[in-house]
């Protein structure tokens, strides 16, 4: 299994100058009303560097950020999601002061008196009007845009920077030892012969087929730890035919707020997943956001594709999953 090392390129704790007393914990910067770990510089996912001296007010704008603050138990003090995501999985420890109706508009962040906004690469010419209410930064999304780190390695990233941005290394460390334990559970239950096990993750409703990629943290964590592998397509769009000649040994559906895993398409009744009835609605976003949605998504590929006799669980609902208490160990 893989395992997550500490950066020590991107993040860096300033030191405070030492006082004329000398003492030893003003020269690593844990000084009286000083937070451990700031004054903090640390660059983003877009190479920007950003300088904080004391955990900041994060405005959450896309999920990746919400569900890694959810992974350390902490909201953030505003955030842009709809109200069909209030729930115990994207906010455990309750809701934020503040929702901000439009992503967009820096007037309605501004009220909400944040002290950085946290999306994800690529860069967006719209973000320069948000720098009006606060710092935008930029964390990795290894299916979407240009990221540094792809695969895994994404989420295991953002997770530490969530852990530094808020002054909270070992609620990140310990979100990652949650994950991790899920996966060595999982490679443990996995049956003969799992790692040739074809899935192709897809979008729903349109004309084309559109599937994840290798360096979708899902498919790569399913390769690296031996527990199945998607499909090898050149490309996230084809069209049904192209699709038909893949043929996987599963499907995982991603539907939207619980829409059947279907298609009214002629190509779709040709595959050997539809036809031995192994097609399932992924509920969490496969393609996205964090360890948090990732740990749900791989029991419930474990629960469906291994079946009982591999003895895991299903993970639930996902507006309720918590993987302190629901994730497989």
């Amino acid at each position: 299994m893989k395992r997550w090392a500490r950066a020590t390129t991107a993040v860096a704790a300033i030191a405070l100058a030492a006082s004329c007393s000398g003492n030893a914990d003003d020269a690593t910067g844990e000084t009286d009303g000083a937070a451990p770990g700031f004054p903090l510089v640390i660059t983003d996912a877009a190479g920007k560097e950003h300088t904080f001296d004391a955990p900041p007010r994060i405005g959450c704008i896309w999920f990746g950020c919400i569900e890694s603050m959810a992974d350390m138990g902490i909201a953030p003090a505003a955030h842009s999601a709809p109200e069909q995501f209030h729930n115990a999985f994207n906010f455990p420890a309750g809701p934020s002061e503040h929702q901000v109706e439009d992503s967009s508009s820096a007037e309605q962040w501004a009220m909400a008196e944040v002290d950085v906004l946290i999306t994800r690469v690529p860069e967006s010419p719209e973000d320069a009007a948000l720098e009006q209410a606060a710092p935008v930064f930029y964390l990795h999304h290894p299916s979407y845009g240009d990221s540094t780190e792809t695969g895994i390695d994404a989420y295991y990233e953002n997770m530490r920077i969530m852990g530094e941005l808020t002054g909270e290394p070992d609620a990140a460390q310990e979100a990652i030892d949650r994950y991790e334990a899920t996966v060595a559970a999982l490679e443990q239950a996995a049956p003969e012969g799992a790692a040739d096990t074809t899935v192709a993750p897809i979008f729903g409703g349109s004309e084309g087929y559109y599937l994840s990629g290798s360096e979708n943290p899902f498919c790569d964590v399913l390769a690296s730890n031996e527990l199945g592998r998607c499909v090898d397509a050149e490309t996230g769009e084809m069209n049904g035919e192209a699709f038909l000649a893949l043929q996987p040994d599963w499907i995982a559906f991603m539907t939207d707020f619980g829409n059947e895993p279907t298609r009214d398409d002629p190509v779709w009744g040709r595959l050997d997943a539809v036809r031995d009835g192994n097609v399932y609605a992924a509920q969490t976003r496969i393609y996205c956001c964090s360890l948090r949605g990732l740990t749900h998504a791989l029991q419930e590929y474990g629960h469906t594709v291994w079946g009982e006799e591999a003895g895991i669980p299903a993970p639930g609902k996902l507006d309720d999953f918590d993987p302190a208490t629901d994730a497989i160990r």
